[in-house]
Order: C-alpha cells, then structure tokens, then sequence
C-alpha cells in the first residue's frame, strides 16, 4: 500500500496565497434560498449547530472521500484492480472544487483483487490522521499572515454501489439491498429477480392509487416510507456485527432448526441487524461520524446509466430486456395484468408474447435508431452516438456513461417519438425533467419536495405500464436522490464523474507494468510537484490558466461594442457590405444600443462618449466574414461550414421581451463603425413564432424552417443579432413528421449558477 500523508497536503492549501483565501469561499456567500454549494446542504449546517467550536473558524476543513478501482492495464482482459483513495476539499468554490488539480490522493490499494469489505484495514492510516485533524494542527494562514489551529472533518463518502457496501458495511444485495429503506422495503421476487417497486408508500395516504391493486402487484398498498435509521442507530446495530478482516476466513456454522426454536425473539431482532450488516464500519471511529446525516453519498452517474440501460433494453429487446417469457409468466402467477400473459398457439413453436405500452415494431426501432444515426450535437456536448448505432440487428452497442447521460436527459424522449410509444414517451419526459432538475448546479431549495413528489408519481405510473422485473434496485434508489440533494447540495459534487476521469489520469502514469501502483506513486508526486510549482508561473501556460476548450477570451474586448467580441476560429475574409445589409444592422445597433440612452450627457472622452458620437455616422462597408467563432462558452459555425463537420454548431436560441426565437447561423460578420468600434453579428434564419412554433404539454419545443419569419431580402427585415446574445441549441429532425425539427437546449461547461450577493441586499 502507498500512503500519501493529509496533514502536509492540507497545510498547503493555506501556505500558499494562491489557495488560502479560496478556503473560505463557502463561508463568505450565503443564500438561504438556493442550493450550490454542499455548504447550502442540511447535513452541512446540522453539523455545523452541533459542533459550533469547529463552524466557528470557516478555515476549518471538510472533505469528501472518494474510491473505485481500476484496471491499470490497458488489455481488460487482463483481471487486476487497483483502488485509489481520494480526497476532495469541500470547502472551495464551485469552479475549483471538482478539478483535478483539487484532489488529494491519499492512498493507493494495491491489485491484483479489489480490497472488498476489508477496505477498512487499509483506511485505518487515514483514520488516524484525520482523528488528528479532528483536534487541530497548527498552520499558517498566508492569506491572513497568521498562524491558526486548523481542523478539518470527513463529509461524507462518494462511490458506486458496489464500493457503498465496501464503505458502510451495509449489503447492496437482496431484498434488503436499499440503504435507505434498510428492512422496511417492498422488495419481491418475480419471475427468478428480485425487484423493487413500491413507489406508492411515497404517495399521499388519499391517493386512489392506493387501492388499484389490479393496476400494479395485485396488492393494495398503505404502507408509508420510513424515516431513514439515524448514524446513532447504525452504530448500535453494527455493534453486534462480528466480522473478520482477511481473505481466508472460515464460514460461520448455520445454525440448527432446533437451535433456532431456543433463541428468543430479542435474538431474533439481533440476527435481523446481523443479515443487514456485514461488519462495522471503521469510520465510526471519528467521533463525529454517527452524528452525520449524509454518510455516504448515491452515485447518481451509476444511477441514471442503469435506468437508462433498463429503458433501452426493454424497448430494444436487447440483452439487458427485463421483459421475457418468465416475467410474463410470472404475470400470471400472480394473477395481474392478464393482458400481457403469454399464449399458446399450437401452429406456434415459442408462445406469444402479447404486445405491451413499451413494445416497439421493427418498423420503429428502425426509426428510432435512425434518429441517433442522424444525430449531430453541438462542440463539446457529447460524444458521437453514431458510432453506438447497429441498424442491421437493431441495437446500441459501446455505451459510455456520458452517452446514457445525454440520451436520458435530452435525446431519448425526442427519439422516441418515432414510435407509437405515447405512454412511454410522457413517462421518459416526466423522467427527463427530474434528471434536469436535480443535475443542476443551483436550486431552489423549495422546490425539491415537489421535484420528489413528481418523481413518485412517475414511478407509479410507470409500475402500471411496465413489468415489476424492470425495478431493479437503481430504479428504486431515484426515490431518494431529491433527499440527498437537500442533505447533500448539488449532484455534480457528490457523483463519480470526475472521479472516473481522475482514475483514468492515474492509470496515465502506468509505464512499469510489473509495478502499477509504483508507477502511478512516483508518477503523482511528480505531478504534484509541477503543479504546485505552477501556481506560480503565470507568464507561461500552465494547468491552471490554460485555455479552455471553448475559451472565448478576447484581448481587445472594450473595441467592440456590447461585449460582442469572440475568439474567432479559421480565417477572415474581407467583404465589401451591400446597402440593404448595413443598414439592417446599423438599424438593430440603434434600436438596442441601451448604453446610447446613457451617454447622453457624458464627455466624448469617455467610451460611452465616443460611442455617442460614433453610433451616427454609421457602419462603413468593409467588414470582415468568418465561418466559425467562440462566445459566451459557445463555438457557433455557419450552416455551410457545419456540412463538413460531424458536429452541429449552427443553432441559435435568442430571448427577447419573453420570448424564446429559434434560427440557423447563415453568416458571422465583424462591423467597424470607422475605426472607432466594432461589432460582432450574427445572420441568421428566425423561425415564424406564429406559423414554424409548437409547443408540447411536456414544454418541449418544435420548429420549422420552411416557416420563417422572413427572408432577409427585404430592408424591414431583422436578420441580426448581437453575437453576445446568442445561445447555443441543436435540432433533431422528427421521423414521422419531416420539415419539423425537436429543439435541445445546451449550456456552456463550467458555468455555475452561482447567486449574487448583491442582488440580495438590493432587496
């Protein structure tokens, strides 16, 4: 095993004038209203109210701990597993906190088998340090210029589901597989698996659903969700937990039916925590961690990916279907939904599976594929879907976790439309728009009780279309995430994302194969070392100002007008402007110039002065066209040049006065007002509002481009916008009614809704 010491690591942060002052972002923003932060969470300030002496000094630390293991072999099939622990400081701002170049690599488990429940003897290093840091060492604060007694807490844990049970102790497995349920679930078995619906508990005890038996399991439901078992009540039932560390550990004698009958029922409660427990947790050893109302976190990456897989198998037919003859037979056994019970033909050889909702012909599934064939996504949105495509037998294939998460979200409900799916397709938008919500990096804390209660509904709704087989225990555990996001804050903070794509960087540094973990420790530290050093170096590019992928930073932005400078991609072209041109948008220059109404009775010395005096005498006639740029954290390319790509960039969303307009990028122009100003313009095709524009009930948008609003031809015409006005969205052509186009709205990476102090004391 290689251990990284914490307390050094930690230390740094606050001995370096680069970290320090970040170390106490979360304490110096408050917004009681919106959730950014995992300081906004109810676990954060739970903590905080009970342990005052450690809240009262914002330097004080908190930290998640992540782990997973990987293959550091680049051939799979090779069987080895290393487990890297990692360590992330809470207490930075949103845009510094899940970087790389934030996490603490604490330790490295050695292959070649994962370390499983005995993960704990490996952590007991860890432990010990931070039962140090829980008293206090002493450092120095460069931000402040003084010396402190800094502390720092564990958080709480992020992982899979499988590495959950390493962590807690608890089994993911079985009836009893949901953490927060514990023993008080609806799971059964059907058909040979075990399942997980129930969603009914969640509702109000009014409900009619209730007493639909025949609509769902057969059996009326009144049972109410439980409230999750406090860390104290954990901590009792892991006491009676015997468990020893080791591989090669002998297996307990089973009891006897005659041994049985002579334990009492105060044993038999005993046992019961036993079953649901398979050791104690050596986390428990922090003072402080019984008290913790969020342990460990659900991976909602992992989630959604296996909700997304349940849904395409299922309607696929593929491999990962929970639709076949048990299931259906199991229908019948249970006496419920006698409609999709098999039946036999003598002239048939396999009995006939009567169609469901959810079932999907040839005809369709080819459609619905073709959608994805189809598909191009804006710079940076996704990966290429097309590739995941097997039209000849009518499959996906190679699926990543970033492709269930673009599909769930956005796509899937759109494709499906190529099919007669209706109930499906309402249910995937309900599923969508929950996906959306909690995904988001601020939200109203008011709303998350409704965003569940909708959620509870779905499930519902989708117990009386699909088959019990389909909740598997992912599909379960969607009940509980709008919880955790209120305990918790945001998903973005406590998912495996990052976390994978820092395993991957790890596994980067492999270049001794007998040695893995020795390559990746040495490799490490090295890096460490360059990017500590790099804080430092500012007048290179280092890792820490390296542009971003859709950097839009300009260094002459003050010369255009309305921060409409981008970075432009490829070449310019000098084009002499007709008449009719320059005066469409020397005319939308004057009729949005707001900064004109203010520069009324200010000096020509100053910008908006100059602006005053320049905004009259007009645009001159030579500009300059280009095909491709970036603004606003958007790359936007002419239709004709996105011809030639595999991507789709052209799409652009404007609001004006309420009102959502849609259009294509035909040309990007840079305007020159003689010398003094320019402005960046975009030409584009606008949607008629009127004629082009449908909206579904799910608030889902459709348009079409032989509708427009105009033809750019005549001079009252409005082609132009501000470049810096534009948003980015991409359109997916309807299989069944062609000319009309689905509208997917996007947002730029790394853009944090972070609330604005100063718009609350305004109010």
């Amino acid at each position: 095993m290689r251990y990284f010491p914490l307390i050094p690591r930690l230390k740094r942060l606050y001995m370096s004038s680069k970290t320090a002052e970040d170390m106490r972002w979360h304490f110096d923003r408050k917004d009681e209203k919106v959730i950014s932060h995992p300081a906004d969470g109810e676990a954060w300030k739970k903590f905080d109210q009970r342990y005052e002496e450690f809240a009262k000094d914002p330097r004080s630390v908190r930290l998640g701990l992540a782990s997973d293991g990987f293959n550091p072999y680049r051939l799979m099939n090779t069987s080895y597993s290393t487990w890297p622990v990692i360590l992330i400081p809470y207490n930075l701002p949103p845009w510094l906190c899940m970087k790389s170049t934030s996490f603490i690599l604490s330790l490295i488990i050695p292959g070649k088998f994962g370390p499983g429940m005995d993960i704990d003897v490996y952590l007991q290093t860890l432990i010990h340090e931070l039962k140090l840091l829980w008293e206090g060492v002493y450092v120095f604060d460069a931000h402040s210029g003084k010396c402190f007694k800094m502390r720092a807490a564990l958080h709480s844990t992020i992982n899979d589901f499988p590495a959950y049970a390493m962590l807690s102790g608890w089994s993911t497995r079985g009836y009893n597989a949901c953490p927060t349920c514990a023993d008080s679930g609806c799971a059964y078995s059907f058909g040979g698996k075990i399942t997980y619906p129930g969603a009914r508990k969640w509702l109000p005890i009014d409900h009619p659903y209730h007493s639909q038996a025949s609509l769902f399991d057969g059996e009326e439901e009144y049972g109410l969700a439980l409230v999750p078992v406090s860390g104290t009540e954990v901590l009792k039932q892991q006491e009676k937990v015997k468990y020893v560390y080791g591989k090669s550990k002998s297996v307990p004698k089973k009891r006897g039916r005659q041994e049985d009958d002579e334990i009492d029922d105060d044993d038999d409660d005993d046992q019961d925590d036993v079953v649901l427990w398979k050791k104690k947790s050596k986390l428990f050893k922090l003072e402080y961690w019984e008290h913790n109302p969020l342990r460990h976190n659900l991976d909602v990456m992992h989630i959604e990916k296996n909700v997304c897989d349940n849904f395409l198998g299922t309607l696929l037919g593929m491999e990962k279907s929970r639709d076949d003859k048990n299931a259906r037979l199991a229908l019948k056994a249970r006496n419920i939904k006698s409609h999709l019970w098999p039946e036999s033909h003598p002239n048939r050889v396999k009995d006939y599976l009567p169609p469901a909702a959810y079932t999907m012909s040839k005809e369709e599934k080819e459609r619905f594929l073709n959608v994805l064939q189809n598909l191009k996504v804006p710079d940076g949105y996704g990966s290429n879907l097309q590739r995941c495509v097997n039209l000849k037998q009518r499959k996906l294939i190679n699926l990543k976790s970033l492709d269930n998460h673009v599909l769930m979200q956005d796509i899937l409900p759109v494709a499906l439309r190529a099919s007669n799916a209706t109930k499906v397709i309402d249910l995937l938008d309900e599923l969508s728009d929950f996906f959306k919500k909690i995904w988001s990096t601020a939200i109203e804390r008011s709303e998350l009780d409704s965003i569940k209660s909708r959620l509870v509904l779905t499930l519902c709704k989708m117990e009386k279309e699909f088959l019990p087989t389909f909740f598997t225990i992912m599909v379960h555990l969607l009940i509980h995430l709008a919880d955790e996001v209120k305990l918790g804050g945001p998903v973005h903070y406590r998912w495996m994302y990052p976390i994978e794509r820092y395993l991957a960087f790890l596994k980067s540094h492999v270049s001794n194969k007998a040695q893995p973990e020795g390559s990746i420790a040495e490799g490490y530290l090295l890096w460490e070392t360059i990017a500590f050093c790099s804080r430092y170096l500012e007048s290179v590019e280092t890792i820490f100002n390296r542009p971003k992928r859709n950097e839009d930073g300009v260094p002459d932005i003050n010369n255009y007008l309305y921060y409409s400078g981008g970075r432009v991609v490829g070449m310019k072209e000098n084009v002499r402007l007709d008449d009719k041109s320059l005066k469409q948008a020397h005319r939308y220059v004057l009729l949005h110039s707001d900064e004109m109404k203010l520069a009324n009775n200010l000096d020509d010395s100053t910008k908006e002065g100059k602006l005053r005096k320049s905004l009259p005498g007009g645009l001159s006639n030579r500009g300059k066209r280009m095909k491709s740029v970036i603004i606003n954290g958007y790359k936007f390319d002419t239709v004709d040049r996105e011809r030639s790509q595999k991507t789709q960039n052209s799409g652009i969303m404007v609001e004006a006065d309420g009102q959502e307009y849609y259009g294509k990028l035909k040309e990007i122009l840079e305007l020159d007002y003689y010398g003094s100003f320019k402005v960046l313009m975009f030409r584009c095709d606008w949607v008629d509002i009127r004629k082009g524009f449908k909206t579904y009930p799910s608030g889902r948008v459709r348009v079409n481009f032989s509708k427009l609003m105009h033809t750019s031809q005549n001079l009252k015409d409005d082609p132009f916008i501000f470049s810096s006005q534009a948003k980015q969205v991409f359109y997916i052509e309807d299989e069944i009614q062609k000319g009309w186009f689905h509208v997917i709205k996007t947002k730029p990476r790394d853009l944090f809704d972070i609330p604005d102090d100063d718009d609350d004391d305004d109010e």
